[in-house]
């Protein structure tokens, strides 16, 4: 985790909000995948920004890592598609961490099985990036 560096200008950025994640390719500007209905543990999802539903006292880190612009390219795509087709939200298992977990997915990132919180995601995305781990290299289906 790297909060003392600006946001940045390559790679994708995930924020982590109190129990809450987000994330963003090439921007500042993260997104999440919340319930439609602020509050509620399940029912019609919605992708938006994370400052539309969260303060900024809530902020709780980020973590920066580097990707190839093919890597990039498909996290988008993926973020994209989500958006357009929410489907829906359920807190005990189709939540933003799940979401995070499925765009990096789709980027060939996948260093460990499904994580059920997205602090725990969030704590473990973070001690890889730490420890160097080459996210440009396909990290798919593997396990810590």
């Amino acid at each position: 985790m790297n909060t003392r560096e600006p946001w940045p200008q390559s790679g994708w950025a995930a924020r982590c909000l109190l129990d809450r994640v987000g994330i963003s390719v090439n921007s500042d500007n993260t997104v999440g995948f919340y319930p439609e209905h602020a509050g509620r543990p399940f029912g019609r999802g919605v992708v938006l920004q994370d400052r539309v539903r969260n303060r900024p006292h809530e902020y709780r880190g980020s973590v920066t890592i580097k990707t190839t612009p093919e890597q990039d390219a498909k996290i988008q795509a993926y973020i994209n598609e989500r958006t357009t087709n929410p489907g829906y939200y359920n807190l005990a298992g189709r939540n933003c961490g799940g979401f995070v977990q499925g765009a990096l997915r789709a980027g060939g990132i996948s260093p460990f099985g499904d994580v059920a919180s997205p602090r725990a995601f969030f704590d473990a995305l973070n001690a890889l990036n730490d420890a160097r781990v080459d996210f440009g290299q396909d990290l798919s289906g593997r396990t810590p």
